[in-house]
């Protein structure tokens, strides 16, 4: 049994900060070294099931990042394991989402910027995290998602029933944004294995994602 298992996209990443270019790996890659940082001790499953690239550009000053991407230049059919949580990347540009089904115990899931997500999976997915600047259906996802859709930013996070505002102390300014929702929903696993209330668990996936970010 492990405790995390994460599927779906894997990016190379070619990365900009003005003119300076650096490369790197994105999407199950960032969740996987969040989650490591933590807790090395944690017992991960790595599976890409689709991998592509990105060409991204950090703007620092605004603490924002835009890219364009090819995310599914190569697909596989996973190899699906017992897990105590499972994380799908990103659930609105899967080309091949036939193994969700599948999966047993519970399904975290994160959107990005691109397609409208099939509401049709969203009867598997247990947490569906996504970005406040992506997020134009909430009522729509809220209906469809067996369990919470929850809609985060660099101020804090909203969900049905409840919210969690930062510290104004906490907020960050000029940092590298890249990866921060995946900080955030790697940190938001830890604390379900944690067992913490819901609400410390948001709190403090907010807390060690700005930590992080500001460790660089």
């Amino acid at each position: 049994m492990y405790d995390i298992s994460l599927y779906g996209h894997l990016t190379v990443d070619r990365i900009f900060e003005k003119f300076n270019k650096r490369n790197g790996l994105g999407s199950i890659a960032n969740v996987w070294k969040a989650l490591i940082n933590e807790s090395p001790e944690l017992k991960l499953y790595i599976c890409p099931t689709e991998i592509g690239s990105a060409i991204v550009y950090i703007d620092k000053d605004i603490g924002e990042r835009y890219s364009k991407a090819s995310l599914s230049n190569f697909i596989q059919k996973p190899e699906i394991k017992s897990s105590k949580i499972n994380h799908i990347l990103y659930l609105n540009e899967l080309k091949k989402p036939s193994f969700i089904p599948l999966l047993e115990g519970i399904n975290c899931a994160d959107i990005c910027v691109g397609k409208k997500v099939n509401y049709l999976l969203l009867k598997y997915i247990d947490y569906l995290f996504i970005a406040d600047e992506d997020c134009d259906d909430y009522e729509e996802l809220k209906k469809h998602t067996r369990g919470k859709v929850i809609v985060h930013s660099s101020n804090g996070s909203y969900w049905e029933g409840g919210s969690y505002d930062l510290p104004p102390s906490q907020i960050l300014k000029n940092v590298n944004v890249l990866g921060a929702g995946d900080i955030f929903a790697a940190n938001f696993m830890l604390g379900l294995l944690e067992n913490y209330s819901f609400p410390k668990i948001i709190e403090e996936a907010h807390l060690k994602t700005t930590e992080r970010l500001s460790n660089g």
